[in-house]
């Protein structure tokens, strides 16, 4: 800090100004997305019917762990990563042409991962399911915690 005035002398004016050297810690997103991919990964090795929706990076939480000098210091990470189960679409349409509202709601919320469902028949005066894969349009709506 440095004043234009000595200490204790009077003045109309005075300036003062005052140096500050800031320091900052961060890394590359991009790496810790891949560390965190990895260690998602791994924890679901042997396990080929799961995939992952988030691996955490986004509402992950950081805290300081130790500080050994300003240039040396370790970074606590806490997240959750979301997996769920894949569902294969194309299947799904094929498992459910032509049956019933109820059979394909059953069959469907007997799945591991499946909340609720829903079943939407358009236009309004279509009540049945179509017999054809291909006039079937399934929509997974993937819920956030």
């Amino acid at each position: 800090t440095k004043s234009s005035l000595a200490v204790g002398a009077e003045g109309s004016e005075v300036t003062v100004t005052q140096s500050t050297i800031y320091s900052m810690l961060g890394f590359d997103p991009a790496q810790l997305q891949t560390i965190l991919d990895a260690r998602v990964q791994k924890a679901l090795e042997g396990k080929d019917d799961r995939n992952v929706r988030s691996n955490g990076f986004d509402k992950a939480t950081y805290r300081l762990v130790t500080k050994t000098s300003k240039d040396e210091q370790t970074i606590g990470m806490q997240t959750v990563a979301i997996v769920g189960p894949q569902f294969n679409e194309e299947a799904l349409r094929s498992d459910v042409a032509g049956k019933k509202r109820g059979e394909i709601e059953s069959m469907l919320n007997a799945r591991e991962g499946v909340n609720s469902v829903t079943i939407e028949y358009s236009p309004l005066w279509i009540t049945t399911t179509p017999k054809s894969a291909d006039k079937i349009t399934i929509v997974i709506n993937e819920l956030e915690n």
